[in-house]
């Protein structure tokens, strides 16, 4: 086979692992939020504790990815890390109280750790010499693609096959996607005979790099927190979206199309936000990008107004933005940590505890406040702070930077 062809192929691959794992135990899985708090009788704290659950056990597996991958082949440590998915799936479908809820969101988030953007860059960085930023952006892109397609699908199957019924039917849907993760991923080109796809590339517009960042405790000790303080905006906010719009009064089937049309977004800004650092350097795609988040999420403060345009301006914005805190780590760690894996998993890592210790916050601000806008406005100015903080690293002097 052609080795373009198979390098794209291993792409798709490695999309259809975040589109499963990431994707829909994730991303799309807001869709069911709303009716996992109903059927368990759970306070609004409750829910929020759910997510929490699924962010630290994503955290732990992540702060393990490294290690997990040193024991196991990438094709065979991505199939096996999803089967704590499908048993959370399968759970799910048969819990009714609370504590069996936890344990599944607990396996949920095992899954989203360990077959999330690292594995997946791992893999990238050993097909790809050329056009990488436009491969992992698509393979990213697959977590958004999961809130396109399959949130107006979940809500089409729990209309029809209630809430078990749709989480049963997703298990299977796990079943397929492991058996073809399997035949399409590969560990290396050299293992059939081929070399990393390399194409001739168009003539590109670089920034200057006579002040480049090494990835040093400087770079790290302003990274670090951005990631930190970023999980406001990709971690709660969005996975909180679907119970704020329906608690504004949204309906259901409304809800679960807008959260597909920022699904959309959000596919549309990984692919972009990676072609546009291959063709712009690192430095002003994550700049783009992170006026794309601030706008959105600042926009979904003012939700509550019901106005239309603000609805679909906040979804557009935040949907875009969103690629920044997946792409934009791995070309974080490429422009500024020299590509260091180990870099990478520290500062998804931070992302992860981000996300855990903000989780929480939305339903209890809701229970105190009955709102879920005072959270909104909160993770908005955190945001801001998280892009100035990236601004701030890219314009640190050091030597030797790179760009995707």
């Amino acid at each position: 086979m052609h080795r373009s062809r198979r390098a794209w192929l291993v792409c798709a691959g490695a999309t259809l692992l975040l589109f499963t794992s990431t994707g829909l135990l994730s991303n799309a899985f807001s869709v069911f939020q709303p009716y996992i708090i109903q059927r368990g009788a759970m306070t609004e704290s409750q829910g929020s504790l759910l997510i929490t659950i699924r962010y630290l056990t994503m955290l732990l597996s992540t702060m393990a990815v490294t290690g997990y991958y040193r024991r196991f082949p990438l094709r065979w440590g991505m199939v096996l890390g999803l089967v704590p998915g499908l048993l959370s799936l399968v759970l799910y479908s048969a819990a009714e109280s609370f504590l069996l809820c936890c344990v599944a969101s607990a396996l949920s988030g095992v899954t989203c750790g360990l077959c999330g953007m690292v594995p997946a860059t791992m893999l990238l960085d050993r097909w790809f010499v050329s056009h990488r930023g436009l491969a992992v952006g698509i393979c990213a892109a697959g977590t958004g693609f999961a809130a396109v397609v399959a949130s107006p699908v979940m809500q089409w199957l729990i209309n029809h096959f209630g809430l078990s019924g749709a989480m049963l039917w997703e298990a299977v849907f796990f079943l397929a996607a492991g058996a073809a993760v399997f035949l399409l991923v590969r560990e290396r080109p050299e293992d059939l005979g081929l070399q990393p796809y390399h194409a001739a590339q168009r003539t590109t517009r670089r920034e200057p790099t006579s002040a480049p960042v090494s990835g040093g405790g400087r770079t790290m000790g302003l990274l670090l927190p951005a990631a930190f303080l970023l999980a406001a905006s990709a971690g709660p906010a969005y996975s909180h979206i679907t119970v704020y719009l329906t608690d504004e009064q949204f309906s259901p089937d409304t809800v679960a199309w807008l959260v597909s049309a920022m699904g959309l977004l959000m596919t549309a800004g990984k692919c972009l936000i990676g072609e546009v650092t291959d063709l712009m350097g690192g430095r002003r795609a994550c700049l783009l990008f992170g006026m794309f988040v601030v706008l959105g999420q600042g926009l979904e403060c003012f939700i509550p107004t019901r106005s239309s345009a603000v609805v679909c301006l906040s979804l557009l914005f935040a949907g875009l933005g969103l690629a920044l805190s997946t792409v934009g780590f791995s070309i974080w760690c490429r422009d500024l940590c020299r590509g260091d894996n180990a870099l990478l998993c520290k500062i998804q890592s931070a992302h992860m505890v981000g996300a855990l210790l903000f989780s929480p916050l939305p339903g209890i601000i809701a229970d105190g406040t009955g709102s879920y806008q005072p959270a909104y406005l909160l993770f908005a100015l955190l945001t801001i702070l998280a892009v100035g903080l990236m601004a701030r690293a890219y314009a640190t002097p050091a030597p030797n930077r790179q760009h995707i």
